[in-house]
């Protein structure tokens, strides 16, 4: 009787391999939303999603010489917030819009890239490099 017993619990352990460690995975690198998707999510409320903006509240983006201009300034305008960047005299709008320096580097490049290249104009990409750098002058 102690035969089967014995072969059946030696079959099961020739047959069982032991548990080799769990490996680690590598991360899944988190994926940049598009600058459009930003658009949507960040900006669109305010500035609408055709870039219009809302009269006397959020202004326009579309034909808006802060986009199509000096990109160091949109830079600055998108991380520190406009009222500390634009000239205090340009024409005032009821909400203020908030500095977005919890976006990464990369995101504030797509998004405003984005902005650049949308509403009727065709300036140059924003770069994270310059995006990294305008955020280290501010530490």
């Amino acid at each position: 009787m102690k035969f089967p017993i014995l072969l059946a619990v030696g079959l099961c352990l020739v047959g069982c391999k032991p548990e080799e460690p769990a490996s680690h995975p590598t991360p899944t690198p988190v994926p940049i939303m598009s600058g459009a998707t930003l658009y949507s999510k960040n900006c669109a409320v305010c500035h609408m999603e055709d870039g219009s903006g809302v009269p006397m509240m959020q202004p326009p983006l579309a034909d808006s010489p802060v986009v199509a201009g000096d990109p160091v300034r949109l830079i600055r305008v998108l991380l520190e917030g406009p009222a500390l960047v634009l000239d205090p005299a340009r024409d005032s709008y009821s909400n203020t819009m908030p500095p977005f320096a919890q976006l990464t580097d990369a995101e504030v490049a797509a998004v405003l890239t984005h902005i650049r290249k949308t509403y009727g104009h065709d300036a140059p990409a924003i770069t994270v490099e310059a995006v990294a750098a305008q955020r280290a002058k501010k530490s």
